[in-house]
C-alpha cells in the first residue's frame, strides 16, 4: 500500500529560548531570630492545663541579607538573582519560625520512645463516635487551652506554590522609552512561604528575538508581586512576557501559562514606538585595516557623529563581524570631549579566522542596535588567523576515570560529595574549562548545581565537591555533566567511558532533608527482543508495571524476567543485555529508561546488521536491504574492519564508476574493542571519483514546475567552478514552450559558501548536492504550496506555479494567487494563513511560498475505507483529497473541550480502528489538537430487495449514528456545571457582622470563637477580617472544630469555604486503607470543599479516648487512587487529636503507636550502595536508607502517583518521574 508523507497542519509546540539558572545551595544569612507562633503563644499562656507539646515544624528561612553569588557553567546565561533585602516583602517572605535545640532534642527523645512501645493490644478497627465523645469533643473545643499534643511530622515542604491570577495593565498597547512595563502577580503558598517571583520579557529583534528579567517586589497595600521593566533603553517593534512563575522557600514552583490554550499565541503583548536616530558617521578610521591580526593584537577605531553628539550617553557601539559566520566582535566606544571624536579598541582572543567587516555603528539598546548610517561599511574590514594549536589540534581529551566518594549512599546536610575526574589529553587540559553538575531528579527550580574541579598533583585527577546543607532539595543528585576541554577547545565524550552515563544516571547520592526523601516512581514497559526466523529482531515477551521506585531492583519491583532460552541458526541466548550491553537480570535497578526499556538477547555469537548505499545503474541512490551476519562471539571492531574490507562492491553500478572500497559508520578508535551484543554498520560505497547530484528546478511543457537529477562526476583537483559549469549544459527536453529559458543559475547561497575557485572536497562514500534552477531573465516562477481543511473535511491543498515579473514582492505574489479566507468545514473558525512568505523581492525561481490554514479550534474525523485494513499505522499526508473515502464524519471542537466519541456509524456493523489515538474506555475524548481515526469495518448486511437508503445529508440522523458531516457538535454551547447535592449552610448575615466586628476590635494572639450552629459555610468576609492578624477563629461545629490563624491566611482572592467534614465515610477503597493500615485503626474523613483552602487550618476531632497516646496520621486520597501523607497528631487524654489541612478532599487518619505508617509491602524506600564506580547493581538488606537510629526500618507508601516512604522516622515521598 502507497504511503505518503504526513504534512503537519498545526505547530505542535512552541520552541521557546530559556536561561538555566545553575546556582549552589547556600545557607541564608542574616537570618531573623525564630518567631512565635500564635499558637505557641497560646499554649505558653495555659502551659499548666496543657499537655506536654512537641516542637512544631520547622519551615525553611527566607533570604533575607546579602547575596551570595553563586558559581555558573560558563556558557549558560546567568539570571542575577533579587537582592531580598532591598525590597519590601510579604510576611510570608519572611523568616518563618525556626526549632531551638531542646525542641530538636525533646521531638528526638520522644521518638525513640515511641518507636520502643511494642504493641501488645489484639488489633483494632475505630468506632464511631459515641455521644459523650462527641460532647466531651465540643465542650473541649471551647475551652481556650489546647487539649491536643501536635506531633512534629518533620516532613520537607514539597507543595507547590499557588498562582491565582495575573494583571497586564499594559496589554496591546503601543509603548514607548518613556515607559515602565508593570506585570502583577497574585499568588501565595501556605507552607514555606514565597521567596521569589520570575517573568521575562522578550523583545522581537531582526534576528530573533532577545531575553530580559523583570524586577520583583511586593505590593504590601494590593497584596500583589509587582514586575518591572524599564523601556528607556529599548529598541523594539514588539514583545511579549513569558516564563511567569512563582517559586517558594523549599525551591518548589508553579508557572503560569503565557500563550492562549492549545495555541503558541503569545497573551501578553505590546508594541513599541522606536525612537528616531539621526546620525552619520562621519571619518571613521581603522586602525588595523586591512592588515591581517592574530590572537591577542588590538582592533582600534574612531569615527565623529554628524550631528556632534556633545554628552556622551554611555552605550555606543561598533560591531564587526565574521563573512564566514555569525561570530561578532564589539567595540565599545568612549567621547573623547576634547577632540570631538568617539575612540575605542579591544583585545581578541583565539579569534574566528577569516574576514572580519564592519557591521553596524549606533546605540547598544536592549533589543535591536539604534544604528547610525554609515557610508559603505564594506569599506573597513581586517582579516584574522586561528592560531596554530586551535587549527591543529582536532583531538577530544579521553576521560579515564569517574569517581563519586559517597555514590548511593544517603547523605545529610554537612555532608561533602567529593568528585574526582581523571582524564588526558595530547596537549594538555585547560584548568579553566573543567567543571562538572549535580542535578536534582526533581522538578525543583535550582535543580542544577555547579562543581569547580581543579587539578590535584598528588592523586593526577581533578577533584570537587558538592556541599549538602539545609536548603539542599531532599530528593536523588546525580552527576549529570561533566566537561573536560583541552587548550584548544575540544571536548571530552563522558560517554566514551560510560556510555549509560545519560541513561541510568549512574553516579548519584540521595539527600535527606528534615527526614524527608522524595523520589520518583516510573510507569514500566519492558520489552524483551530476540532474533526471529527472518533475522528481525522480534518482540518476545512485555513487562508492564505501575509505580516503580527509582532505584528499586527488578526483584524488588516485581519485574519478572523471561528465560534466556532463543535461539537462531544455531546460535544460543547466553543472557540479557540492555542497548548498552549491561547485563539485566533480577538485581537491576529502575531507572528512567524503565519507561521505555528494550532488553536484547545476547547470543554465544555477535550479530552485525549491514546496509549498504551506492549510485545504481540509472542514476539514482540506491540502499539495499538490511543483511544480516553472525559473527563469533567477542568479535573485536578490528576484525570486523577487517570482514568489511573484502565485501565486494554492488553489481547493479552506474556507468562510468568504479567501485574501489566501502567506507563505514563504524566509529570505534580501538581496534581491540570488544562488540558487546550487536551493532548495525551503514556502508557507502566509495567510487574512483567524487559523485554528484544535480537537481534541476524548472517549469515543464504542461506549465508545472518540475524536479529532474543528474549524475555528475569529478576529477582529484577540479574545482566548483568546473563542476556549476558542467552542471548548466543539462537541457531537460520537456522544457515549457510559452517561458523561454536562458539557462539554469545557482542561488547566492552556493556561490557564498563553496565559490568557485575552491577546490571539491568531500567524504570517502560521501555524495555531493547541489540545486540550479531555471532563469527566465524578466520573468520567474513562484511555487505556491498551501493546504487546508475543505468542506468535505478532507484536508486539501492549494498548488500554483506563479510566473511573475522579476522585483515583484513575495508578499503581492501571495495575495494575488492565494484567497483571503478558504472554505472550510462548517464550524471550523479560520485564523490565518499560518505561511513562508520570502523577505523582499522576487530575484529568481528559487523560493517557493509554502503554509497551512491555521483554526483557532480543533477538528476530530472518522475515515471508514476498506483501504486501510492490514495496517497498523498509516502515516497519511495532509492532502486526501484524491481519496474517495466509504465514510466521513467530523466533530468540531473548542480547545479543551471534551467530547463524546460516536460508537456507532450508519452501515457498518463493527469498526476496527488503526490510527495511534487510542479510543478513551470512556468515549470521552479531551481536544488539544486535530486527530484522525482511521479504520474499516463489516458492513451492515441489506435486503437487495430493499436496498439501503443513502441519508439526506441535510438531514442529521440520531447522535448514536453520526453521518452528516455538515452538522458539528455547538462548541459554543458548553454543558451546563451539575448542581452541588449539597451546597452548605451559610452563616446568617448578622453572625458574620458580629464575627468581622469582634474580629477588628481583638487583641492580638486572641481566639474568636464562632458558634456555627448549623451552618458549614464560613464567609470570605470573616476571613479577609482576619487575613494577617494574630488572631485565631475557632469555627464550632458541633462534633469537630477549625482553628485558623489569620497569619496563615496567603490567598488574595478569598471566597466562601464549606468547611464541613463528615466522619466515618466509605470514600476510600477499604483495600487501599487496608494496604496503608495494616491492623491499624482508621477513620475517614471527607471534607466538602474541593481543592486549596487558601489557608491553613487545624481540625480537631475525637477520636475515642481509648487511643491516647496514639498519633493520629493523616493521608490524603488523591486523583490517583494513592494515600499521600500529609501530618500527625497526638491523641491527647480526651481522645482529641488536631491535624492541619491546606486543601479538602477525602482523608483516612491510621491511629497508631508511631508517627507515620507504611502499606506493610515489604519494600524498601532508597538504596544505599557503596563505592566509587557508578552501580548498576543495588545493595539490600542493611544497606537501605536509614536515619542513624536503632529503630527498625519501616516499608513503604505509594502515593501521590508517587509515594511516600517512612523508614525510621522518615518521610520518602515518591514522585510520578518525568524525562529530563
Amino acid at each position: 500500500m502507497r504511503k505518503r508523507k504526513l504534512w503537519a497542519r498545526r505547530a505542535g509546540a512552541l520552541l521557546t529560548a530559556a536561561a538555566i539558572t545553575a546556582s549552589l545551595c547556600v545557607p541564608n544569612v542574616l537570618a531573623e531570630e525564630p518567631q512565635q507562633t500564635a499558637q505557641e503563644q497560646t499554649t505558653q499562656s495555659t502551659e499548666t492545663q496543657t499537655a506536654e507539646v512537641q516542637s512544631t515544624e520547622t519551615q525553611p528561612e527566607a533570604e533575607t541579607g546579602t547575596e551570595t553569588k553563586p558559581e555558573a557553567d560558563p556558557g549558560a546565561e546567568i539570571k542575577p538573582e533579587a537582592e531580598p533585602g532591598t525590597k519590601a516583602q510579604p510576611e510570608e517572605m519572611q523568616n518563618t519560625e525556626t526549632q531551638t535545640d531542646s525542641e530538636k532534642a525533646q521531638q528526638t527523645k520522644e521518638s525513640a520512645e515511641v518507636q520502643k512501645e511494642e504493641a501488645e493490644a489484639e488489633p483494632e478497627t475505630a468506632e464511631k463516635e459515641t455521644e459523650a465523645d462527641a460532647a466531651k469533643a465540643a465542650a473541649d473545643a471551647d475551652e481556650t487551652t489546647e487539649t491536643t499534643e501536635e506531633a512534629k511530622d518533620g516532613q520537607y515542604d514539597t507543595t507547590k506554590p499557588v498562582i491565582e491570577k495575573v494583571e497586564f495593565p499594559q496589554q496591546g498597547q503601543t509603548l514607548t522609552t518613556k515607559d515602565t512595563l508593570k506585570f502583577y502577580v497574585y499568588a501565595y503558598d501556605a507552607d514555606s512561604g514565597i521567596r521569589q517571583v520570575e517573568a521575562d520579557v522578550v523583545l522581537k529583534t531582526e534576528s530573533g528575538s532577545d531575553w530580559y528579567s523583570m524586577e520583583f517586589t511586593y505590593d504590601e497595600t494590593n497584596k500583589r508581586y509587582v514586575g518591572e521593566y524599564s523601556l528607556e533603553n529599548v529598541n523594539t517593534d514588539s514583545g511579549y512576557i513569558t516564563d511567569i512563575r512563582v517559586i517558594d522557600n523549599s525551591d518548589n514552583y508553579v508557572t503560569w501559562a503565557s500563550t492562549e490554550e492549545g495555541t503558541a499565541n503569545e497573551k501578553y503583548t505590546f508594541s513599541f514606538q522606536k525612537d528616531d536616530v539621526n546620525y552619520t558617521v562621519k571619518n571613521f578610521v581603522l586602525d588595523q585595516q586591512g592588515k591581517t591580526l592574530k590572537s591577542e593584537d588590538t582592533v582600534s577605531v574612531s569615527f565623529e557623529t554628524d550631528p556632534a553628539i556633545t554628552e556622551d550617553p554611555g552605550n555606543v557601539n561598533v560591531i564587526f563581524k565574521n563573512e564566514n559566520g555569525y561570530s561578532t566582535i564589539n567595540i565599545w566606544m568612549q567621547l573623547n570631549p576634547e577632540t570631538g571624536k568617539y575612540e575605542g579598541n579591544t583585545q581578541i582572543y583565539n579569534p574566528s579566522g577569516g574576514k572580519w567587516v564592519l557591521d553596524q555603528v549606533g546605540f547598544s539598546r536592549s533589543g535591536d542596535m539604534a544604528e547610525f548610517k554609515v557610508d559603505h561599511p564594506e569599506n573597513y574590514w581586517f582579516n584574522t588567523e586561528e592560531s596554530e594549536e586551535v587549527v591543529n589540534d582536532k583531538e577530544q581529551p579521553v576521560i579515564t576515570s569517574i569517581e563519586v566518594d559517597k555514590n548511593g549512599e544517603v547523605v545529610r546536610a554537612g555532608d561533602k560529595v567529593t568528585i574526582k575526574i581523571k582524564a588526558t589529553d595530547n596537549v594538555g587540559l585547560d584548568e579553566y574549562n573543567c567543571y562538572a553538575y549535580m542535578s536534582a531528579d526533581q522538578d525543583i527550580v535550582n535543580d542544577s548545581t555547579y562543581v569547580d574541579l581543579q587539578y590535584n598533583e598528588e592523586a593526577d585527577a581533578w577533584i570537587g565537591e558538592f556541599v549538602i546543607d539545609e536548603n539542599t532539595y531532599p530528593c536523588e543528585w546525580y552527576l549529570s555533566t561533566v566537561t573536560m576541554r583541552d587548550q584548544a577547545g575540544n571536548s571530552a565524550d563522558v560517554t566514551k567511558y560510560r556510555p549509560d552515563f545519560y541513561s541510568a544516571d549512574p553516579y548519584y547520592v540521595q539527600v535527606m532533608n528534615q527526614n524527608t526523601f522524595v523520589n520518583q516512581t516510573y510507569d514500566g514497559r519492558i520489552s524483551f527482543m530476540a532474533i526471529g526466523e527472518d533475522g528481525y529482531w522480534k518482540n518476545v515477551s512485555e513487562v508492564e508495571k505501575d509505580n516503580l521506585e527509582k532505584r528499586a531492583t527488578f526483584k524488588e519491583a516485581g519485574i519478572e524476567i523471561p528465560e534466556a532460552n532463543n535461539t537462531f541458526n544455531g546460535a544460543k541466548q547466553v543472557t540479557w543485555v540492555d542497548r548498552y550491553g549491561n547485563p539485566v537480570d533480577e538485581n537491576t535497578l529502575v531507572t528512567e529508561e524503565i519507561s521505555y526499556m528494550t532488553v536484547y538477547a545476547k547470543y554465544n555469537k555477535t550479530p552485525v546488521y549491514f546496509w549498504k548505499e551506492y549510485i545504481g545503474q540509472d542514476g539514482t541512490e540506491k540502499s539495499s536491504e538490511r543483511e544480516l551476519v553472525m559473527f563469533q562471539q567477542d568479535l573485536t571492531y578490528g576484525e570486523l574492519n577487517e570482514y568489511i574490507a573484502g565485501m565486494p562492491g554492488p553489481q547493479d553500478i552506474y556507468q562510468g564508476l568504479t567501485f574501489q572500497k566501502w567506507n563505514s559508520s563504524l566509529n570505534s578508535e580501538d581496534d581491540n574493542e570488544i562488540i558487546e551484543q550487536t551493532t548495525s554498520v551503514t556502508l557507502k560505497a566509495v567510487y574512483d571519483k567524487n559523485v554528484c547530484m544535480v537537481s534541476y528546478g524548472y517549469l515543464n511543457d504542461k506549465e508545472k514546475w518540475e524536479t529532474a537529477t543528474q549524475i555528475l562526476t569529478c576529477e582529484q583537483g577540479d574545482t566548483y567552478g568546473d563542476l556549476y559549469k558542467a552542471a548548466q549544459n543539462y537541457s531537460p527536453s520537456n522544457l515549457s514552450d510559452q517561458l523561454k529559458m536562458e539557462k539554469f543559475s545557482l542561488s547566492e547561497w552556493y556561490l557564498e559558501n563553496y565559490p568557485e575557485d575552491q577546490q571539491i572536497s568531500v567524504s570517502p562514500g560521501e555524495i555531493l548536492h547541489i540545486t540550479m534552477y531555471a532563469d527566465y531573465g524578466e520573468k520567474a516562477v513562484v511555487p505556491i504550496l498551501v493546504q487546508y481543511v475543505d468542506e468535505k473535511g478532507l484536508y486539501v491543498r492549494i498548488e500554483e506555479d506563479a510566473v511573475v515579473d522579476k522585483g515583484t514582492s513575495y508578499q503581492d505574489v501571495f495575495k494575488e494567487y492565494i484567497p483571503e479566507k478558504p472554505e472550510s468545514y462548517e464550524g471550523l473558525k479560520f485564523k490565518e494563513w499560518n505561511v513562508y512568505i520570502p523577505e523582499g523581492t522576487v530575484q529568481g525561481s528559487d523560493k517557493e511560498i509554502t503554509g497551512y490554514a491555521d483554526y483557532s479550534n480543533y477538528l476530530v474525523r472518522f475515515l471508514i475505507d476498506d483501504i486501510f485494513e492490514g495496517e497498523e499505522y498509516i502515516d497519511w499526508n495532509y492532502d486526501d483529497e484524491s481519496q474517495d473515502y466509504d465514510y466521513v464524519y467530523c466533530i468540531v471542537a473548542e480547545p479543551g473541550e471534551t467530547i463524546t466519541l460516536p460508537t456507532k456509524f450508519e452501515g457498518y456493523d463493527s469498526v476496527t480502528w488503526i490510527d495511534q489515538y487510542a479510543w478513551p474506555e470512556d468515549n470521552k475524548l479531551t481536544v488539544n489538537f486535530d486527530i484522525t481515526y482511521r479504520g474499516y469495518g463489516e458492513k451492515t448486511a441489506t435486503d437487495p430487495s430493499d436496498p439501503e437508503k443513502p441519508v439526506d445529508p441535510e438531514e442529521p440522523t440520531d447522535p448514536e449514528k453520526p453521518v452528516d458531516p455538515e452538522e458539528p457538535s455547538n462548541p459554543e454551547e458548553p454543558s451546563k456545571p451539575e448542581e452541588p447535592s449539597n451546597p452548605g449552610t451559610e452563616i446568617p448575615a448578622d453572625t458574620v457582622d458580629s464575627v468581622v466586628q469582634e474580629i477588628e476590635g481583638t487583641s492580638a494572639s486572641s481566639t474568636v470563637q464562632v458558634d456555627m450552629k448549623d451552618a458549614t459555610v464560613l464567609s470570605k468576609e470573616i476571613l479577609e477580617a482576619a487575613k494577617g492578624k494574630d488572631v485565631n477563629i475557632q469555627l464550632n461545629m458541633g462534633s469537630y472544630t477549625w482553628t485558623i490563624n489569620g497569619k496563615d491566611i496567603k490567598a488574595s482572592d478569598l471566597k466562601d469555604i464549606d468547611m464541613k467534614v463528615t466522619m466515618n465515610t466509605d470514600a476510600i477503597p477499604s483495600s487501599v486503607v487496608k494496604k496503608l493500615a495494616g491492623d491499624n485503626p482508621t477513620m475517614q474523613l471527607s471534607l466538602a470543599h474541593e481543592g486549596d483552602f487558601g489557608f491553613q487550618a487545624k481540625l480537631t476531632l475525637n477520636v475515642g479516648s481509648q487511643y491516647a497516646g496514639k498519633f493520629g496520621n493523616l493521608y490524603y486520597y488523591d486523583s490517583d487512587g494513592k494515600l499521600v501523607y500529609i501530618n500527625s497528631g497526638k491523641v491527647a487524654e480526651s481522645g482529641n487529636v488536631s491535624l492541619t489541612f491546606s486543601h479538602a478532599s477525602d482523608y483516612v487518619v491510621v491511629l497508631a503507636d508511631q508517627q507515620y505508617i507504611s502499606n506493610g509491602d515489604g519494600q524498601t524506600g532508597a538504596s544505599n550502595t557503596s563505592g566509587n564506580e557508578g552501580t548498576t547493581q543495588r545493595q539490600s538488606g542493611a544497606d537501605v536508607v536509614k536515619t542513624g537510629d536503632s529503630a527498625p526500618t519501616v516499608t513503604l507508601l505509594i502515593v501521590m502517583g508517587a509515594a511516600v516512604v517512612v523508614i525510621a522516622g522518615a518521610v520518602i515521598v515518591k514522585k510520578r518521574g518525568s524525562a529530563k
